[in-house]
């Protein structure tokens, strides 16, 4: 196995290499963090425009929004950079994106807050 080099020669063909090599060499850490940070950016960041604009936050709608925004998010990595998302992190984001699909459609729309 050739180990690219970080230091101006052979780090691949694109920066794609360099997300593939970091992953490798800290465990998974780089793909697990990367998609617990996309998920709460879009999830605090939703909730804060909602507030902003409406005055009222429903947390259902953010989760539900986040968790789909994060599949999509985990399906383009998997599909772009091979070999940087782990079958459990693609699973736990499809299973995340049912749970808050089920959460929203189980709320009660006339509630308010």
């Amino acid at each position: 196995m050739v180990y690219p080099y970080m230091n101006s020669t052979l780090v691949g063909n694109d920066l794609s290499q360099i997300l593939v090599y970091a992953n490798q060499i800290t465990g998974g850490a780089v793909s697990f963090w990367m998609v617990i940070t996309f998920f709460l950016v879009v999830f605090i960041g939703s909730a804060m425009w909602s507030f902003r604009t409406t005055g009222r936050i429903k947390i259902e709608v953010h989760f539900a929004a986040a968790s789909f925004a994060n599949l999509g998010w985990v399906i383009l990595l998997s599909s772009i950079v091979g070999n940087f998302m782990q079958p459990y992190l693609i699973m736990a984001s499809i299973g995340l994106a049912i749970a808050g699909g089920l959460w929203l459609f189980l709320s009660n729309p006339t509630e308010n807050y």
